[in-house]
C-alpha cells in the first residue's frame, strides 16, 4: 500500500482556496468530503473484477493515511471509497473529463453529529473550467453503483444509464467546450502516462508543457498548424485545385448548386463519380460508386443535407489510405476499408453482426465502437459484396456493412505502417508542408499503397487539418505516444528551481539566474511579490498577488525557459505546489514568515509541512 505520511496529511487548512500539487498527485488537486454509513466487509477482489469487467477499471495500489490501526468498519470504508474514487474518474473521463490520478484518500472520522456515519476527506485532481456539481455527482453516482453490488443487487450494471443521468448534470455546451472529440481525452491521456504535465484553457484547448517547451493543442492540431492552411484543407476543392496548380495528384472535381448542375458534371467528368459536402469532414455526406443520373440525384440531395456547397468528383479506383504526418515526419498509415464483421468460418453474416453488438454493450459506453448495423444500407453492402445474411464468411474475411469509411459509421483500420512505399511518404509530407500544416492526415486513394503514386494512378483525395487519433488499441496508443514525444521532446518541461530563506534566498536566487542566462537558459525569477525578467534585473508586471499565481502565469509564456521560485513565505503549505517537478532544492534558512500575516514567523509544524510537499516532487532526489 502507498501511504502518505500524517504529519503531510492532517494539515489540510480550511480555508485552501488554491488547487496545487500535494500528496503525490500528479495533476492539480481539490479537497472534497462526504459522508458515508457503515460498509461491511467487501469482498475487493470480486468488486475489482466487476470493476475490469464492467468499466475496464484497474484499480491502483492504495494512496491515503495508514489505517493499518484504525477499526475494521474504517479499514472496510477505506477500501470501499478507494474504489469509488476510481469509478468516479472513469464517469469522468466519459465526458471528456480529463481526470486520470485516483486521487487520496486523506482521514476517515467519525461523523459526531450524524452517528454511526463517517466524513470521508479526499483529494481528488481539479481541472479548471469543470463545476464542481459534476465532480461530486460523478462520486454520487459511482457510491450509488458500488453500495448496489455490495448489496447483491447489481450483477450487471445498466452502465448506459450510469453515463446519461451524470450527462444531465454535465450539459452538452460544456462538454464540447473541454473537447467533444474523444481523440483529445486519448491524446490527454496518453500525456498523463509520459508525464506531460497539461492545463485547460477553455474552448477545447489545452496546454501541454511549460514555458518554451510548451504547445497549444486542440485536439490533434497545435499552434504550429497554418491557420491559413486549416482554412484551405477545411474548402475540399479549393485544396484540391492549389494541390493540383502545385503538381500533385488529385481527382477531376467540379462544385455545382443544384442536381441539374451535377448531372452535367458527372458527364463531364464521366462516371463513375462521388459526390460530397466540399466542407464537411468525417465521411458526411458522401455517395460512392455513382454511375447514373438517377443516383446523381439522390447523391446531390443527401450530400445537400450537410452543406450548401456540393462537390462532384471522379472516382478513384482504390481504398483511401490516411498518412498521418506530423513536424514533417511520417508516423502511421492505415488503410481505412467500411465498417465490417469478421468472419469465423462458423458463424453467419447476421449472427456475426449481432455478436459484435453483444460484445461492444459489455464495454462502458464512452469506450464502445460504432453500432454494427443491420438495416437497408448494410444490407445492400453485404449484397454487393456478394454475401447474404445467412451466408457464413471464411475465418478473417471482412463482409462490409457500409460501403465507405466514415466517423459517422466507423470503420476497420489495416495497419500498412511498415509497408507503404517511401514515394508515397513523401507525397504526404510534401502536400502537409505546401498547405503550411505541422499536422495533417493526408488521405491517398491507391490500389496497393506499396506501389509508388505515379506508378498505379493514386491520387490525393484530402487533406485533414485536425486528423483523428483514436488511442483505443494498443497500436494507436504507441502513435500518440510517438507523435507527442517528437511534439514535446523534453516531455514540454523547463527547470524549475527552488529557493526557501529570507533575503539571502533572493540574493542566491539571483546569482543563479545570472548563471544560467550565461548557459542559455532564460529563467524568470519570482518572489511572492515581484517576478523578474531573465535577461535583466527588471520587474515583470504582472497582475498576480500570490508565488503561486506568478508561478502560474510564468509557466504560460513561452519566452520562459526556466523559473526560480524564491519562497520566503508558508503559502505553498496552504496552496500545495504550482508545478509537479522541481529540479532543485536550495534551503538557505527558516526565516519564513506567515502568508495571510506578514511579519509573524511561520510556525514549526508549517515549516515541515512545506519542506515535505517540495520534496515529495523533487525531480532528482539524494540517493
Amino acid at each position: 500500500m502507498k501511504n502518505t505520511t500524517d504529519s503531510t496529511l492532517a494539515q489540510i487548512p480550511k480555508n485552501l482556496t488554491l488547487n496545487g500539487f500535494r500528496h503525490g498527485l500528479s495533476q492539480p488537486s481539490q479537497v472534497v468530503s462526504f459522508t458515508f454509513a457503515i460498509i461491511p466487509a467487501i469482498d475487493t477482489g470480486k468488486m475489482d473484477d466487476w470493476l475490469r469487467e464492467n468499466f475496464e477499471i484497474d484499480v491502483a495500489p492504495y494512496h491515503g493515511f495508514d489505517f493499518s490501526k484504525s477499526s475494521q468498519d474504517i479499514v472496510h470504508l477505506a477500501q470501499f471509497v478507494w474504489r469509488v474514487n476510481h469509478l468516479a474518474n472513469s464517469l469522468l473521463q466519459a465526458l471528456r473529463v480529463p481526470s486520470f490520478d485516483p486521487g487520496c484518500i486523506l482521514s476517515i472520522e467519525p461523523e459526531a453529529s450524524i452517528p454511526p456515519m463517517f466524513k470521508t476527506t479526499l483529494l481528488i485532481p481539479y481541472i479548471n473550467h469543470v463545476p464542481f456539481s459534476t465532480v461530486t455527482t460523478s462520486f454520487e453516482k459511482a457510491t450509488q453503483a458500488l453500495l448496489q453490488f455490495q448489496n447483491g443487487n447489481l450483477e450487471n450494471p445498466d452502465s448506459d444509464q450510469i453515463f446519461a443521468d451524470l450527462q444531465k448534470q454535465f450539459s452538452s455546451d460544456r462538454e464540447l467546450s473541454l473537447g467533444s472529440e474523444s481523440c483529445t481525452i486519448s491524446i490527454l491521456k496518453s500525456a498523463f502516462r509520459e508525464n506531460i504535465p497539461f492545463s485547460y484553457l477553455g474552448l477545447g484547448i489545452y496546454q501541454l508543457g511549460w514555458g518554451a517547451q510548451s504547445r497549444l493543442m486542440d485536439r490533434s492540431s497545435t499552434e504550429l498548424d497554418s491557420a491559413i492552411g486549416s482554412k484551405i484543407s477545411q474548402r475540399k476543392h479549393h485544396a484540391s485545385q492549389i494541390l493540383k496548380e502545385s503538381g500533385f495528384p488529385v481527382p477531376q472535381g467540379i462544385l455545382v448548386k443544384n442536381a441539374e448542375d451535377a448531372i452535367h458534371a458527372a458527364h463531364r467528368i464521366q462516371f463513375p463519380v462521388v459526390i460530397k459536402p466540399a466542407d464537411k469532414d468525417r465521411g458526411e455526406g458522401v455517395t460512392i460508386n455513382i454511375d447514373s443520373d438517377a443516383l446523381v440525384t439522390e447523391g446531390y440531395q443527401k450530400a445537400a443535407g450537410f452543406s450548401g456547397n456540393i462537390l462532384v468528383e471522379k472516382q478513384i479506383q482504390g481504398v483511401c489510405h490516411r498518412i498521418f504526418i506530423a513536424n514533417d515526419k511520417h508516423l502511421f498509415t492505415v488503410k481505412r476499408t467500411p465498417k465490417s464483421v469478421k468472419g469465423d468460418g462458423v458463424l453467419t453474416v447476421e449472427e456475426l453482426i449481432g455478436k459484435a453488438n453483444a460484445d461492444e454493450a459489455k464495454k462502458p459506453k464512452h469506450k464502445r465502437l460504432k453500432p454494427f448495423p443491420l438495416d437497408e444500407l448494410a444490407i445492400e453492402s453485404i449484397t454487393s459484396a456478394g454475401y447474404r445474411l445467412n451466408s457464413i464468411p471464411e475465418k478473417d474475411v471482412l463482409v462490409p456493412l457500409r460501403k465507405i469509411e466514415s466517423t459517422e459509421w466507423g470503420g476497420s483500420a489495416e495497419k500498412m505502417t511498415d509497408t507503404i512505399h517511401p514515394d508515397n511518404i513523401q507525397l504526404a509530407i510534401q502536400a502537409t508542408r505546401l498547405l503550411r500544416l505541422n499536422v495533417a492526415g493526408v488521405d491517398l486513394m491507391s490500389t496497393d499503397v506499396r506501389i509508388p503514386w505515379h506508378q498505379n494512378g493514386a491520387a490525393l483525395n484530402e487533406i485533414n487539418c485536425v486528423p483523428y487519433l483514436s488511442g483505443s488499441s494498443e497500436e494507436s496508443k504507441k502513435v500518440i505516444s510517438e507523435y507527442l514525444k517528437d511534439l514535446l521532446p523534453y516531455k514540454g518541461r523547463i527547470p524549475v528551481e527552488v529557493f526557501v530563506g529570507d533575503q539571502e534566498a533572493m540574493h542566491q536566487g539571483l546569482a543563479r539566474q545570472k548563471f544560467l542566462l550565461e548557459k542559455g537558459i532564460r529563467a524568470h525569477l519570482t518572489t511572492h511579490q515581484a517576478s523578474f525578467h531573465a535577461t535583466e534585473e527588471t520587474h515583470l508586471e504582472l497582475e498576480a498577488d500570490s508565488l503561486f499565481l506568478r508561478c502560474k502565469a510564468l509557466l504560460m509564456k513561452p519566452e520562459v525557459s526556466g523559473i526560480i521560485l524564491v519562497i520566503q513565505t508558508d503559502e505553498f503549505a496552504y496552496t500545495g505546489l504550482p508545478v509537479d517537478s522541481i529540479s532543485k532544492i536550495n534551503l538557505l534558512n527558516a526565516n519564513l514568515t506567515k502568508w495571510n500575516q506578514p511579519g509573524h514567523k511561520i510556525e514549526d509544524q508549517a515549516f515541515k509541512i512545506l519542506m515535505a510537499t517540495l520534496q515529495q516532487y523533487l525531480t532528482n532526489k539524494p540517493k
